[in-house]
């Protein structure tokens, strides 16, 4: 009788917080949609892309970004660049590019122990930019220098890199890559669009930022840090605390109230059957609720469960009443 007065006045206490928590819960839901669709809306107006400069990113600066995004993410890096750079027709249907050149590049890096730290503490941001072709949509000439093609000019350029960065195993891998890379420089728009799809697939904001604002740092319009800052919290994953505390909150108010209508459902039979007496006058009956006892007669098999029911194997015989 205690257990059950308890129960019920557990269940009468939490009927208008349960209330007041599921109000609360769908008031940070809607809240919390609100805040995705705004998220949505500044990512497919590009501001992370115009945080982190992509646009102002030189073709060779580009190139260098994805040489140090790829290594940063290993063999699948490497690889996962080459599938986008073919996938694009104004690269992969203009320059040969061998999958294997950027394989073996991929695994000397592994082999050698070349981790994302070593790839930002061992180069010389501004080499390229004086080794590498002139900058901008096109280099002269379509690209070839005027005693060879692009891969000569790209060669040379990777050579004074190498060199301004003291051929450290971390850059040299870099610069191996970069090599590969170099010939595709006029292909400016593509360029910056399979940059934006790396990072995007491989979530390296830190990683491009850090790259950019590097390259940028000497131009008329360095990167914001403040920019920056709110390009890396969009671009990381959505988690709305507030909401979820809200949802959390009701939930655990919902099994207390279960948890007490389970109490009641269990006692309030034994309280009707006290209040018409079944127990005995002195509830001498009492310790025989919710027991169940069994005789088999050969292969009859007999149940009686007190104040419930009577059953010959699986079938009804009676109800207590």
């Amino acid at each position: 009788a205690i257990r059950l007065g308890e129960g019920r006045a557990e269940l009468a206490a939490h009927t208008p917080l349960i209330e007041n928590l599921r109000s609360a819960a769908e008031s940070a839901s809607a809240a919390e949609a609100a805040e995705m669709d705004s998220r949505r809306a500044r990512l497919a107006s590009g501001e992370v892309d115009r945080a982190l400069g992509i646009d102002r990113l030189e073709p060779n600066m580009v190139l260098r970004a994805l040489a140090r995004l790829a290594l940063a993410g290993g063999i699948e890096g490497v690889d996962r660049l080459y599938d986008m750079l073919v996938a694009q027709p104004e690269i992969g249907g203009a320059v040969d590019l061998d999958a294997a050149d950027f394989l073996d590049i991929a695994i000397r890096a592994r082999d050698g122990g070349t981790g994302a730290s070593e790839l930002q503490t061992s180069r010389n941001p501004d080499a390229l930019s004086s080794a590498a072709p002139p900058q901008g949509d096109a280099a002269p000439n379509g690209g070839r220098s005027e005693t060879g093609d692009s891969s000569a000019s790209g060669s040379q350029a990777a050579s004074a890199y190498a060199e301004s960065c003291g051929l450290s195993s971390g850059c040299s891998h870099e610069v191996e890559l970069l090599s590969l890379l170099l010939p595709l420089s006029p292909a400016a728009a593509p360029l910056r669009a399979v940059l934006r799809a790396y990072y995007t697939a491989t979530s390296q904001v830190a990683e491009l930022a850090q790259a950019a604002r590097e390259m940028l740092a000497d131009s008329d319009s360095p990167l914001n840090d403040e920019a920056i800052a709110a390009a890396l919290h969009l671009s990381s994953p959505f988690r709305h605390a507030p909401a979820e505390d809200a949802r959390r909150a009701h939930a655990q108010a919902v099994a207390e109230v279960e948890r007490y209508r389970r109490v009641e459902a269990e006692l309030a039979p034994r309280e009707a059957e006290a209040a018409a007496g079944g127990y005995g006058a002195e509830w001498e009956w009492l310790p025989l609720h919710g027991r169940c006892f069994r005789y088999n007669e050969g292969s009859i098999r007999y149940s009686i469960c007190p104040f419930r029911h009577f059953k010959q194997d699986d079938r009804l015989v009676g109800n207590f009443v």
